[in-house]
């Protein structure tokens, strides 16, 4: 995920490049009215009510679905419980190319912890031949050098041995094969070929071993999840041909996350465990990520009490940071023409959109629709004194999602932001902000809703708070992860930390110490 993320990044965070060869227009406050009517709106607010204390607080409990009995593998999730990820390992082009390798060590260590499982990436397309029948070498590879192994089979096969040495499970996926999300027709028959090696290959294997058919579905599958569903299904027939009741991880597409479980469509096997993926906020969990093309900024807290996104609200701000301060939503531009942008995964068609606002600046705000910014709805000026804004957005597109508010200046301060609503036809206004904590659980109980009204037991199968070299601290990293952790648990869901020792690491390789406050969080 770590390397692949950065897809989801790049998408999800347009640049709005055309914009930032444009001519800054000045301009004042404003509501526009209609099509080309501008009407002035200057409104001092004497008192600006706090946009926390105005939240919508998203409650913790789970919305009553009607259960369905659960399938077979449950009793395997159960088994699976809580497990740590050895990444940027073998999903690495080669062991150790990234930064990470693997020892044996590192089994007993995490199975000593009191972690019953580990998920272990792996980038078969990096070894597999790329025309028909897509050979993944047995004997000595000639593509591999300097390693502990002579093809990936061997190392593969280690692991698995590792594992039941030390009474872990192992989750075996398919990692990190981009150019399959890119254009997945043209690497269909590769998926299937390399499928058509690996499930017999494993046939025999311990009751210790589940399968994980894909990584993080996205590109061209976050446009068209209907095309994911079938490529599954195809998978999954394959491996049941010597395999026909090893437990099975299946993901949605949209990068394995939780709101896109409503796109998932499983076949009728009851051997299957849904596996999902939890980063949010991202601006939290990705701060200083230097592998994403804009890199968040370094400084987002974390704290129950701070600020989270309003159910199924992501944010999508660029070069900016986004934070809380003296009850009010801070907004940090880190250079000119950087954006706060939220907004939903489905077109919601707004309305409009209405804030307090204090801080020097020239704000141009509009729309965002997939991968453009719709940003000629308003240009505002704002100033040290408080003022009320109303900005129609009714003028959007179909495809709008969300808004963004973009600095112009390239002389700026922060500037904040109270009593902030979004409206969309498909929603209604809301407050864009709540309570953190009760956000994040937020998303841990729907996937648990959908579990139990599918009858599909559930697995956090990555989640984790980048550490930007020790830049974020260990306490909020830790907190965040406590909440996960405990919400996870609190429904039966078993989860598997991102990642055991490289950049969001709860074991340090180096001083060969854990990170007491992360294995805290995740086994206590």
């Amino acid at each position: 995920m770590v390397r692949s993320v950065w897809v989801l990044f790049v998408v999800l965070t347009v640049l709005a490049v055309g914009c930032a060869s444009a001519d800054p227009v000045a301009g004042r406050p404003a509501r526009l009215v209609g099509e080309g009517t501008l009407v002035t709106e200057v409104e001092p607010v004497a008192e600006v009510a706090s946009a926390i204390e105005e939240r919508t607080i998203v409650s913790s409990d789970v919305t009553p679905v009607e259960a369905v009995p659960m399938n077979a593998a449950a009793d395997v999730n159960k088994d699976l419980g809580r497990g740590i990820n050895f990444g940027n390992s073998l999903e690495a082009p080669r062991e150790g190319d990234w930064g990470a390798g693997l020892e044996a060590e590192y089994f007993r260590l995490v199975a000593e912890a009191g972690f019953e499982h580990v998920r272990l990436p792996v980038s078969w397309a990096e070894y597999a031949a790329t025309s028909a029948p897509f050979t993944i070498p047995t004997g000595i590879d000639p593509a591999i050098s300097d390693q502990p192994y002579t093809n990936i089979w061997e190392r593969v096969d280690w692991a698995i041995d590792q594992a039941e040495a030390n009474d872990l499970m192992i989750i075996v996926n398919m990692h990190h094969y981009v150019e399959a999300q890119q254009d997945p027709l043209a690497h269909w028959d590769r998926i299937l070929g390399m499928w058509e090696q690996i499930a017999p290959h494993y046939a025999d294997a311990g009751d210790h071993v589940v399968f994980e058919l894909f990584n993080e579905p996205y590109g061209v599958f976050y446009d068209d999840p209907d095309l994911w569903n079938e490529l599954l299904v195809e998978i999954l027939a394959i491996v049941r041909e010597s395999n026909p009741t090893r437990p099975v991880l299946i993901g949605p597409a949209g990068f394995n996350r939780i709101d896109f479980l409503e796109h998932l469509v499983l076949p009728d096997d009851d051997h299957l465990i849904a596996t999902v993926h939890l980063y949010e906020p991202l601006n939290f969990t990705h701060q200083g990520a230097e592998w994403l093309e804009d890199i968040p900024q370094i400084g987002v807290p974390w704290a129950a009490d701070t600020f989270g996104w309003t159910e199924g609200l992501y944010d999508r701000s660029w070069d900016s940071r986004v934070i809380t301060e003296d009850d009010k939503l801070r907004v940090d531009f880190g250079r000119q023409w950087a954006g706060f942008s939220v907004d939903y995964v489905e077109p919601s068609r707004p309305t409009e959109v209405r804030f307090v606002v204090e801080g020097e600046g020239s704000l141009r705000i509009g729309c965002r629709a997939g991968e453009v910014d719709e940003l000629d709805q308003a240009r505002i000026e704002s100033t040290t004194a408080p003022q009320q804004f109303t900005i129609d957005l009714s003028g959007c597109s179909d495809h709008a999602s969300g808004f963004a508010v973009m600095n112009e200046r390239d002389d700026f301060g922060p500037i904040f932001f109270s009593s902030f609503e979004f409206c969309t036809e498909a929603r209604g206004c809301q407050n864009i902000v709540t309570n953190a904590d009760s956000a994040l659980r937020r998303w841990v109980q729907r996937a648990s809703e959908w579990s139990v009204a599918m009858g599909v037991p559930v697995h956090i199968g990555e989640f984790g708070a980048f550490s930007a070299d020790g830049q974020v601290p260990i306490g909020d990293r830790a907190a965040w992860t406590s909440t996960v952790v405990d919400e996870a648990t609190s429904h039966g869901l078993s989860f598997a930390y991102w990642e055991f020792h490289a950049g969001y690491a709860v074991y340090d390789v180096e001083t060969n110490e854990w990170n007491a406050p992360l294995l805290d969080a995740l086994l206590n």
